[in-house]
């Protein structure tokens, strides 16, 4: 097996977790509401840093073992990774520090 091979297997087991873990929030949305309007629980930071780190790899795989490398791998890891840190809230923070009163 060649090393694109691989990789692909690697992005194979990464949709198939994805499918798993959207199925999940899936049947969890169903029973509490939407789950991305409130605050983000640990659960839901914990998978995004876990797929995060697993589109990281993949991604440096690709870069390692193949002449191409898909742009997608690393926005997702970069998004993933942001979400889990709580980017969020720290971009909110600075979009609304001229809105605040100086005192």
């Amino acid at each position: 097996m060649n090393d694109l091979g691989l990789v692909l297997i690697g992005l194979f087991v990464g949709i198939i977790f994805l499918v798993v873990i959207a199925n999940f929030l899936q049947k969890k949305a169903d029973n509490e509401g939407n789950l991305f309007t409130g605050p983000s629980s640990p659960t839901m930071r914990i998978i995004a840093f876990i797929f995060g780190v697993l589109f990281g790899v993949i991604f440096l795989l690709e870069i390692l073992f193949s002449d191409h490398f898909l742009i997608v791998m690393p926005v997702l890891s970069i998004a993933l990774l942001a979400y889990s840190l709580g980017i969020k809230q720290i971009i909110k923070v600075l979009q609304n520090m001229d809105k605040r009163d100086p005192d």
